[in-house]
């Protein structure tokens, strides 16, 4: 969320200064960059998230089971990849065209959350949320994008979505399996847990991703912002050290001249 705010004055100027084709390459760019993101969170959080409890509290009464970890865990994974298309489409001024979507998604979410609530409780109510997600803005908010702004059809959207999301799932599959071969919960496991969440998930992302155009595009935007903004301004505050250090020479230069002076 703090990202996706960051980046909100950069798109309207991009909107309101470039072709629409171009948007919609850095659009397709920055919702990759927050698949990766969304899925290299899921991944983590699934894997560590009930061990870190468990170090914390050292009660195991405060550990959701494994079914409602799940539908927790996707429900951050929908709000991620949400981030992007909504804001693109609302820095587009697209807001109107979706006015009903908020009313639909809540009532949706209350009425069904109520109805499972009485059969699985907080699982009930965790689903109910996972299906007003899936039945309003999960597609809602980029229809309207693609229509009304990009002037295409959604399915390609869609179709990426699940690409996406089938490869996150594998990652967490197999990052789970892989964590799973340390039961025992310790400072120790916690640690290589750790180590498997940062390595394995981004070697799958890469060995899946390494083909796309998004992937090509996101790795040049990074080495171009890195050289143009980090590295500059390291550049300049190792510039301003070195004129300190030359202003402070001459100063205690002055200071022994006019000592042996006297």
């Amino acid at each position: 969320l703090v990202a996706v705010n960051a980046l909100r004055g950069s798109t309207g100027n991009l909107i309101a200064t470039s072709e629409v084709e171009y948007v919609y390459k850095r659009y397709k760019m920055f919702n990759f960059a927050f698949a990766w993101i969304a899925g290299f969170c899921t991944v983590c959080l699934i894997c560590l998230s009930q061990d870190f409890v468990l170090l914390w509290t050292g009660d195991s009464t405060y550990l959701l089971d494994n079914l409602t970890m799940i539908f927790v865990m996707f429900n951050f994974y929908l709000t991620s990849m949400r981030y992007i298309s909504s804001m693109f489409k609302n820095v587009a001024g697209l807001m109107i065209q979706d006015v009903w979507k908020p009313i639909l998604q809540g009532v949706v979410n209350l009425v069904v959350s109520i109805l499972l609530a009485q059969y699985w409780g907080i699982l009930g109510i965790i689903i109910g949320t996972t299906i007003s997600s899936l039945i309003a803005p999960i597609w809602v908010e980029p229809y309207v994008l693609y229509k009304n702004y990009f002037k295409k059809s959604v399915w390609k959207y869609l179709l990426r979505f699940a690409f996406y999301t089938f490869i996150a799932g594998i990652a967490c599959v197999s990052t789970y399996l892989l964590c799973s071969l340390l039961p025992s919960v310790n400072v120790v496991n916690f640690i290589i847990k750790m180590i498997i969440c940062v390595i394995v998930p981004n070697v799958i992302f890469i060995a899946c991703y390494f083909w796309m155009p998004e992937f090509k595009s996101l790795f040049l935007f990074a080495k171009t912002f890195l050289t143009t903004k980090v590295f500059k301004k390291r550049k300049t505050v190792i510039n301003k050290v070195v004129e300190n250090n030359q202003i402070e020479n001459k100063e205690n230069s002055k200071d022994i001249k006019e000592d042996s002076n006297e």
